[in-house]
């Protein structure tokens, strides 16, 4: 397969599933998912963390039990700031934004974006990251509008910003079932 043709690239999969893996059993404190979808002329990015996680991106303290129920607000408006997306000097701003309490202990933040012309270099840049213990991981995943992966990162507190060639704008694909 293309995608494993280096060591290098097998590692960095083996850690998105190793982090993938939480997601499946619920939502870890000390990581986070975002997908990136190229959806016609939009760029979708969808945002899961754990309600632990999105306390502390709206600036409170684990010195009380989070009150993520009552905070929704609060969620909405710090909405747009959970990722920057920025082309160069020009900083992308969400057309759309979104929030949704999860099962379990989740929250996911939803933005859309105008898709920039071309084939673009896009920084992606996770607001919430610095707030975070140095141990947090956020997964970040690019895929195709059949959901195919095209490229996986790992980011932390040190490593806090991404740059993705994204695909040039193509029709949207039928919803899965």
């Amino acid at each position: 397969m293309k995608f494993f043709a280096s060591p290098a690239r097998l590692f960095r999969f083996a850690g998105l599933l190793l982090f993938s893996a939480g997601f499946v059993y619920g939502h870890n404190p000390s990581s986070s998912w975002a997908t990136v979808r190229i959806a016609g002329d939009t760029i979708e990015l969808k945002v899961e963390m754990a309600r632990e996680t999105a306390w502390l991106f709206l600036g409170n303290t684990l010195d009380s039990a989070p009150d993520i129920d009552h905070s929704v607000p609060k969620l909405r408006a710090a909405a747009p700031n959970v990722y920057r997306l920025s082309l160069g000097d020009r900083v992308l701003t969400p057309k759309e934004t979104g929030v949704e309490l999860r099962d379990e202990d989740g929250v996911q933040f939803r933005l859309v974006f105008v898709h920039p012309k071309g084939e673009p270099l896009v920084r992606f840049e996770p607001g919430y990251l610095k707030r975070l213990a140095a141990d947090h991981r956020t997964t970040l995943t690019l895929l195709d509008p059949a959901d195919n992966v095209l490229r996986g990162e790992i980011m932390n507190p040190k490593k806090t910003a991404v740059d993705l060639k994204l695909p040039a704008p193509g029709p949207v694909s039928p919803a899965k079932p």
